[in-house]
């Protein structure tokens, strides 16, 4: 929040001085094409579980705390298109936007599972946020060449994610025998809820800064097609899932080319 009031006020001072700035009156409806960039976090919230303490046929063993909150935070960037309807001789302004955003937002775990003599399984489990996107309404209040707005709608994100597994031989002073890998991707689809404040530059042009909150809903990552220990040869590593939730906090700033 911190960030995006920054932004606000820096670029609401840096515009001020344009002509544009002592227009009285600014027509918003019309069809507009933009790109943006911005900062965000995410957080799998979640439970780890497994189906064997091992590969084959190895009992359940389960996890010594199963429960991990994955963080990340990265830089994003991506294009927005939507359209605008201004009613006539007021400021009410309605509209729909869609956007995708790519990023490098990613968070990184590490569980073990209670020992299963004489072997002790360590596994570090990482989750990527490669793309997401939104559909939202918009509403705002038209002050001039300013529209300040809050928006809502559909929020979805599509994941990946990567587990390796590191087996332990406690009888022989901790050795590492080996390490297994397995893969995982999913699309979780939620809401987002938000707000900003647009500045029309010109008739064509608009700088927007916007904050959302985003509630991407649940998956359940089942980690597969991998093979136990790096030999090709071996049993494919399936095991273990992640059953998580996804929220996320984006701060961005963005162009606007209108249409109109």
């Amino acid at each position: 929040m911190k960030a995006l009031t920054l932004v606000s006020v820096s670029a609401a001072a840096l515009l001020a001085a344009s002509p544009v700035a002592a227009q009285d009156k600014t027509n918003w409806t019309g069809p507009y094409l933009g790109a943006h960039v911005g900062y965000g976090t995410g957080d799998w919230d979640g439970t780890l579980s497994t189906s064997a303490g091992c590969p084959g046929t190895c009992a359940d063993s389960g996890f010594t705390d199963p429960t991990r909150s994955l963080n990340g935070d990265g830089i994003l960037g991506g294009i927005q298109a939507g359209y605008n309807w201004q009613f006539a001789n007021s400021p009410i302004v309605v509209g729909f936007e869609a956007d995708i955003s790519w990023d490098d937002i990613s968070g990184q775990g590490t569980a073990a599972t209670d020992k299963y003599n004489p072997w002790v399984w360590s596994k570090q489990h990482d989750l990527s946020l490669d793309y997401f996107g939104t559909a939202r309404a918009r509403i705002g209040l038209a002050q001039g060449p300013f529209l300040p707005y809050i928006t809502g709608g559909l929020a979805w994100g599509k994941t990946s994610g990567t587990l390796a597994v590191s087996q332990s031989h406690d009888g022989t002073g901790s050795i590492i025998d080996g390490t297994s890998h397995a893969y995982s991707d999913d699309t979780h689809v939620g809401w987002t809820i938000g707000g900003g404040l647009e500045y029309r530059v010109s008739d064509a042009w608009s700088l927007k800064a916007e904050y959302l909150y985003m509630d991407l809903g649940h998956a359940d990552y089942a980690f597969k097609d991998g093979t136990v220990f790096d030999d090709p040869k071996g049993a494919a590593f399936d095991t273990d899932s992640f059953s998580s939730d996804l929220k996320m906090h984006v701060v961005r700033v963005g162009l606007n080319y209108h249409f109109n």
